[in-house]
């Protein structure tokens, strides 16, 4: 999707500088890419222009985002299953769900995935009630 000036308000990989500066029609992905790579050097980060099962077949992992274009629950399913299917190696899928204030995230190892719980205690969960504006002496 070519990246555009709405999308300066919830991308914090590009700003308006590196927007202006692109190639016309440069994707979110190309613009986003080099910032994501940074964030870990081990990783390779590229930005490719569609989202194929052969290259699919290539990564550790799919993380598919609602921002995805054409996304519904029949794509998630289909890229889910088929990540599941690739046999040469294990390809982790992952579904992150952005809703403004709320998010949530989905993981799917594949069936071969163990979790081991060394204690058995119940996974922690907490929950923001509410949230304040504090000021100090100097405002």
């Amino acid at each position: 999707t070519p990246a555009k000036a709405a999308d300066l308000g919830v991308n914090f990989c590009f700003n308006e500088e590196k927007l202006k500066a692109a190639k016309p029609g440069a994707s979110r992905a190309e613009l986003s890419a080099p910032l994501i790579a940074e964030l870990n050097e081990t990783v390779l980060v590229t930005a490719e222009p569609a989202l194929t099962e052969d290259l699919v077949a290539k990564a550790n992992i799919l993380l598919m985002s609602n921002a995805f274009e054409g996304f519904s629950q029949s794509t998630v399913n289909k890229w889910s299953s088929f990540c599941r299917s690739v046999s040469a190696h294990r390809v982790s899928f992952m579904l992150l769900v952005n809703l403004g204030p709320i998010g949530s995230l989905f993981v799917d190892h594949g069936d071969r995935f163990v979790v081991r719980d060394a204690d058995g205690r119940p996974p922690m969960l907490k929950l923001v009630m509410e949230v304040t504006d504090k000021f100090d002496k100097k405002g």
